[in-house]
């Protein structure tokens, strides 16, 4: 089971001096929620040493509590469930490396499709909705992954991006990598609505949990000459 967190590392020098500040963001769902006193405790401890090759030390000095609606698209809250809202295009930047896998092999800028990047988000909401949440979203998944066959991707900049995590548990660094870039969707977003503005905050693929996977939707107006029928 993945764990019931998301962290998101800041953008930028990954090699900090003494005295330098430095940000990130812990999503949280499921029954970590309930346990926000013991979350703080573990996080003074993990910071206090050992952190990376070098061995570094950080404190924490300010928390701020994001309330979840904050994160979300500038719409009504219950367009986070229904599809009543789903643009004809959207905008999709993916913000750190996505790593995914079709027939057992890694997806790489060449071979992803937009049917890739959407079905991703349909099993980690379902994944996390059923195992952490107790409340299977009711979806025909069968009809969504058709469906997702339908979607493309236009405009699209894709690239590889890999880098080295230090790993205290094994003493070494090991390899991340995944895709990122920025396209647009196209195609009846409206089954995937609710999946997509919900991965936003969720992440989708692999090493969510170390911040991959993260990305924004910005909804874009058709072009009227897309619209308009002859």
């Amino acid at each position: 089971m993945t764990p019931p967190y998301v962290i998101e590392p800041a953008d930028g020098a990954r090699q900090l001096t003494p005295g330098q500040k430095y940000v990130f963001h812990l999503v949280l769902y499921g029954r970590a929620l309930q346990a926000l006193e013991q979350i703080l405790p573990t996080w003074h401890q993990a910071l206090a040493q050992n952190i990376g090759p070098l061995r570094g030390a950080m404190k924490i000095e300010h928390i701020e509590l994001v309330p979840p609606t904050s994160r979300g698209p500038s719409q009504p809250a219950h367009a986070w469930t229904t599809s009543e809202y789903a643009p004809q295009q959207v905008a999709i930047e993916i913000l750190s490396p996505l790593y995914l896998k079709r027939e057992g092999r890694p997806i790489n800028p060449q071979n992803f499709t937009a049917a890739d990047f959407v079905w991703a988000t349909v099993r980690r909401v379902a994944e996390i909705s059923e195992l952490h949440l107790r409340r299977p979203t009711g979806a025909n998944y069968a009809a969504l992954k058709q469906a997702s066959r339908q979607l493309r991707f236009s405009d699209a900049s894709w690239n590889l991006r890999s880098f080295n995590r230090w790993s205290n548990r094994q003493k070494r660094h090991t390899p991340l990598f995944g895709v990122q870039g920025h396209a647009l969707l196209k195609g009846d977003l409206g089954p995937f609505w609710p999946f997509l503005q919900l991965g936003e905050v969720l992440h989708i693929g692999g090493k969510t949990s170390f911040g991959l996977g993260c990305y924004r939707l910005t909804p874009v107006a058709t072009p009227a000459s897309e619209t308009t029928t002859p």
